[in-house]
C-alpha cells in the first residue's frame, strides 16, 4: 500500500474504498487460514474468526483484526495505537469506535454492532437519551474442552459475500463454520452468569 501511517486517524487511508476494504479482508482471511494450518495439531483449536449461524455474521476478535491490519499495512504502530486491554485510556476507546463504528459500520455498513432503532415510549420523562456506542460484543466459544472469549466484531455475512472473492469466502467458511463450535455466552450479562455458574474468574481471550 502506498499510503503511510502517520497518526491514528490515518488508518482510514487504508480503508478508504471498497477495493481497499476487499484487499484488507482477503488478506485477513489468508492470514487466518495460515494460522489454522499452523495450529492443525492443536486439539480443540479455536480460530479468531468464528461464524455465527444464528446471527448470520462472522465474529472476528477486535484485537486480532487490529493485528492483521497492522501487518497488512506494514506498520505495527497501529497495534500500539488501537489494541485494547485492561486500563487503556479513553483515547484508545475513541480510536476503536472510529475504526469499527465509524469506518466498518457507519461508512461501509459491513459491521452491525449498534442498534440505531430505539423505542422511546418507555422514556417519557427523558429529554435526552445518550446511547453509548459499542465496538464489539462479548462472545464465548467452546470447542471440546477449550473455551475462548472474543471481543467480537460481527461482519455481516450478506455484505461480505458481495465484497470478497468466492475463493476467499469458501476458505473462510472452512475455518470459521464448524459444528464443533458452540456459543456459550453472548453479551456482558451472559458472560458474567457463565463465570458465576462455572466458578471462573475470567475466560482467556482468543487472541
Amino acid at each position: 500500500m502506498a499510503n503511510e501511517y502517520d497518526y491514528p486517524l490515518s488508518i482510514a487511508n487504508f480503508l478508504a474504498s471498497s477495493v481497499q476494504l476487499k484487499e484488507m479482508l482477503e488478506s485477513i482471511i489468508e492470514d487466518t487460514v495460515e494460522l489454522c494450518i499452523k495450529n492443525k495439531s492443536v486439539v480443540d483449536f479455536i480460530p479468531p474468526i468464528v461464524y455465527s449461524r444464528q446471527g448470520k455474521a462472522y465474529n472476528i476478535d477486535y484485537n486480532y483484526l487490529v493485528h492483521c491490519i497492522g501487518w497488512k499495512v506494514g506498520d505495527q504502530t497501529i497495534e500500539t495505537d488501537f489494541l485494547m486491554s485492561k486500563g487503556v485510556d479513553a483515547e484508545r476507546y475513541k480510536r476503536a469506535e472510529f475504526l469499527v463504528c465509524g469506518i466498518l459500520e457507519g461508512f461501509f455498513d459491513l459491521v452491525q454492532v449498534n442498534n440505531n432503532k430505539v423505542d422511546l415510549s418507555r422514556y417519557k420523562n427523558a429529554r435526552v437519551i445518550e446511547l453509548k456506542k459499542r465496538f464489539f460484543n462479548v462472545v464465548c466459544i467452546r470447542k471440546g474442552s477449550n473455551i475462548k472469549r472474543f471481543s467480537a466484531v460481527p461482519i455481516n455475512k450478506l455484505k461480505l459475500e458481495k465484497l470478497i472473492d468466492l475463493e476467499s469466502l469458501e476458505a473462510l467458511n472452512l475455518i470459521s463454520d464448524d459444528d464443533s463450535f458452540s456459543q456459550v455466552a453472548f453479551g456482558d450479562n451472559q458472560y458474567k452468569a457463565y463465570l458465576s455458574a462455572n466458578k471462573l474468574n475470567e475466560i482467556e481471550y482468543v487472541y
